[in-house]
This record gives structure tokens, sequence and C-alpha cells, in this order.
């Protein structure tokens, strides 16, 4: 009697199957993981501008008031201690007058921003200062010659 060999190809189509639905799911799963790093990245990189434009705006506002109180009393000097965060998002930064404008650069350039002094250089006599954050405070000091700086 002669026997029939009947092909059975039910194993080989569950491994193929298998490996065609794990491809699937790694794909679909690195894809997953690549848009929420870029997510997370584009979150911290927005933020840290925020804080970058917050911490401008407080000076600028610790410089204003400088040079009002300068323009209101000759003879006065002035001069506030303003506390400001170490760093950034885990990155130093510095602080630098120009004139009109207040920047703030971190130290590998990831951030630039940059706030108006509303012509506070016209104001009193000159307006100058560059400042790297080590300790987290600095100072704005005016004194009687009009000159307003900022000191770490």
């Amino acid at each position: 009697m002669k026997r029939k060999n009947i092909n059975n190809n039910l194993g080989v189509t569950q491994i193929i199957s298998f490996i065609l639905v794990f491809a699937l799911v790694s794909t679909i799963m690195t894809s997953a993981i690549f848009i929420s790093g870029n997510f997370i990245k584009t979150r911290g990189e927005i933020l840290s501008h925020k804080i970058a434009k917050d911490i401008l705006e407080y000076v600028a506002y610790g410089i204003i008031e400088c040079a009002a109180v300068i323009q209101t009393f000759n003879n006065a000097s002035y001069s506030k201690t303003l506390e400001l965060p170490l760093s950034i998002n885990g990155k130093s930064y510095y602080i630098e007058i120009s004139k009109d404008f207040l920047y703030l650069n971190l130290t590998d350039g990831s951030i630039k921003e940059k706030t108006m002094l509303y012509n506070q250089d016209k104001l009193c006599k000159g307006v100058y200062g560059k400042v790297f954050i080590s300790d987290g405070d600095i100072r704005v000091i005016g004194d009687k010659t009009g000159y307003i700086k900022l000191l770490d």
C-alpha cells in the first residue's frame, strides 16, 4: 500500500504570521518612542524659552526700578539683589546688557532671548554689565554718577 504525503503547512504559516506581527508591533513601538521623545524635547525647549523670558523681565524690572530711583533722587545710591535660578533646565546662562536690550544666553548657545529696557540708557548716563549666574544672585547697582551696572 502506498503512503500518501500530506503537506501540512500549518506550522510554517504560524511562524510567518508570528514574524509579521512581531515586525509590525516593533515598528509601531519604535515610532511611538521616537515621536514621544521628540514631543518631550520640544516641550522642554518651549519651557526653557519661557523661563529665560521670565528671568529677563524680572531683571529688566529691577533695572527700570533702579533708573527711576536715580532720576527721582539726584544724589541717591541704589542697590538691589535679585535672586535668580542657577540654571535653566540644567544649563548655565549669562545675562548681558547692550544699550536698549537685555540679553540672556545659555552658555551652550541653545537659547538666546532678549527684552527691551525701554530707553533706560537715555534716562540715565549708561546701563552696562555682563553677568554669569554662578551663585543665583545678581546685584543691580546705581549711584549718583548716574550709571547702572549689573554685578554678580
